[in-house]
Formats: C-alpha cells, structure tokens, sequence
C-alpha cells in the first residue's frame, strides 16, 4: 500500500509539472 500511495504521488506530481509547462507555454503564446 505505500508504495501504490508514493507511485500515485509521483504520477500526480509530473501531471501537476505539465499542467504547469503547458500553462506557461499558453501565457507566453497569448
């Protein structure tokens, strides 16, 4: 079960890191 929780962890944190890049990547085209 830790190791499940810490894999989600990670998958959600390089989701949030590019939601974050594509977001700047948006602000800069506009």
């Amino acid at each position: 079960n830790a190791h499940r929780a810490g894999t989600v962890k990670g998958i959600t944190a390089e989701v949030g890191a590019s939601v974050s890049s594509g977001a700047v990547i948006c602000e800069i085209k506009d």
